[in-house]
C-alpha cells in the first residue's frame, strides 16, 4: 500500500481518471460558473463533465441579460 503522501501527490493510478459532474451557469467573460468549474478540473487532472443551467450576456460593467434554460 502507498503512503498517504504518494497518494495524494499521484491521484491518478492504472489510467482511471476521476470524473466530476458540475453544474451551474455559463459565465461569459469565464472568471465564473462552468468555465470556472472546467478550469479547476483541469488544474487537478479529472474528466469533467458538465450541465448547463443558464447563460448570461455580460461585460466589465456588469450582467446584461441571462437566460435560465429549462427541460
Amino acid at each position: 500500500m502507498q503512503p498517504e503522501a504518494d497518494i495524494m501527490m499521484n491521484p491518478v493510478s492504472d489510467n482511471k481518471i476521476p470524473h466530476v459532474l458540475t453544474v451551474a451557469g455559463s459565465d461569459s467573460g469565464g472568471g465564473a460558473g462552468i468555465q470556472a468549474d472546467l478550469k479547476a478540473c483541469a488544474a487537478r487532472r479529472v474528466y469533467c463533465s458538465t450541465v448547463i443551467t443558464a447563460v448570461t450576456a455580460q461585460n466589465t460593467v456588469g450582467v446584461q441579460v441571462q437566460f435560465d434554460l429549462i427541460s
